[in-house]
């Protein structure tokens, strides 16, 4: 494949020479003034250590190395799927959303061929370890009822946190945009608040939850290093640990908020919160303009369009048609998917089932304003077509 398989290559070969030193800049890229790499290193690891382990040393014999990486780890998302979709429905939904990634086609297919060396594959497979490690951990929390003033009872959950910090960081390693599930779980972490206040449920477990996972990926991008300039959001950056703060702080201002605000309506609650989110949007502005800037001209990017982005095949807009032609029924699964779980949340409130809503919500806007998140969407379509099925099923 063209163009960006053969730069992954050149990117081995230089790790295979200078064994584990990643070349974060290229003066062969944007010829004469070259380019700081802005995709991280953990796929360059994994393919330089396969070729080291196989004895691979040749170009030939390196690109056969190599080219293993994106179906291997196109074939370890079946056991993780399986794992996510029982945890959060059951073994037999479970084992349908297997059958469903195991065959779904679309970028998610192209991109994980085994002629196909780029990073795509890996920030689909870690960022789903990451959910997985998220919801596990979530669950583990919510159902051991943990209480922040027990100090006694905290080592397990805060090892649990820790260790979700360290999916996350894995991600995190592939590529900067991994700050888009930070920006999810921060989403859901506002909403489970409000839904937890009206239910009488304690957040401590939120608290704990982001802090050891976000706390974590603070110290992994510190240890990285700060590669991009100012605040540039889609590179390895200032804003990365900054932003991470923000979610902790902010997770810790809600949990104080909810403390004190406990006997107060649901509606005051939920006013009290979005004037906070108002209030750190213009606090940022003032304090960190550059920060401010940067996260909105990254939602813009994200969601939205530009001359540039349209000439850019993978970066055009999806339409209908596209989405029908590449899922088909896959689609009309996925909704209902999104119907079953919330069908149910109606029933019995289950945090775990409003961060998957959130989840792929955020991934569809986001496929259908740039095609390349395609990728990122068969996961869902796996995900909730498998719920779907496992719930008229039984």
């Amino acid at each position: 494949g063209s163009d960006d398989p053969l730069y992954n290559l050149r990117q081995t070969e230089l790790m295979l020479s200078h064994f584990p030193t990643y070349a974060w800049f290229d003066p062969m890229t944007l010829f004469p003034v070259g380019q700081n790499v802005p995709w991280g290193p953990l796929m360059i690891w994994i393919t330089s250590s396969l070729s080291l382990i196989v004895g691979a040393s040749t170009r030939n014999e390196i690109i056969q190395a190599a080219l293993w990486v994106p179906p291997i780890l196109a074939a370890l998302m079946v056991p993780v799927i399986f794992l996510l979709v029982r945890k959060i429905w059951d073994w037999k939904a479970g084992l349908i959303a297997t059958l469903f990634i195991a065959v779904i086609g679309g970028q998610y297919f192209f991109r994980s061929l085994a002629g196909y060396l780029d990073h795509h594959i890996a920030e689909v497979f870690f960022s789903t370890l990451f959910i997985l490690a998220y919801i596990s951990t979530l669950i583990y929390l919510k159902t051991k009822k943990v209480d922040l003033k027990n100090h006694q009872n905290l080592l397990k959950p805060i090892v649990l946190s820790l260790l979700t910090g360290f999916a996350y960081s894995l991600g995190f390693l592939v590529m900067p945009t991994m700050i888009l599930f930070a920006f999810i779980a921060s989403i859901f972490t506002v909403i489970v608040f409000i839904l937890d206040f009206y239910h009488k449920h304690p957040a401590d477990y939120l608290v704990l939850l982001n802090t050891g996972t976000f706390g974590f990926a603070i110290i992994t991008t510190l240890l990285l290093g700060i590669k991009g300039p100012g605040f540039d959001i889609p590179s390895y950056s200032i804003a990365h640990p900054v932003s991470y703060l923000l979610i902790i702080v902010g997770t810790w201002i809600l949990f104080f908020l909810s403390q004190r605000l406990k006997d107060k309506n649901t509606w005051y609650f939920t006013g009290s919160v979005i004037a906070l989110v108002i209030i750190g949007l213009a606090v940022m502005a003032l304090i960190v303009p550059d920060l401010f800037i940067s996260f909105i001209e990254g939602l813009k990017a994200f969601f939205g369009l530009s001359p540039y982005t349209i000439t850019v095949q993978e970066a055009r807009p999806w339409t209908l048609a596209e989405a029908w032609q590449t899922y088909n029924f896959g689609i009309l699964l996925t909704i209902g998917g999104i119907l079953v779980l919330l069908y149910e949340n109606w029933k019995k409130y289950r945090a775990e089932h409003i961060f998957i809503l959130v989840w792929a919500i955020f991934i569809i806007i986001a496929a259908f304003r740039q095609v390349r998140y395609e990728y990122y969407l068969a996961v869902n379509i796996a995900v909730l077509g498998g719920i779907c099925v496992g719930h008229f099923l039984e």
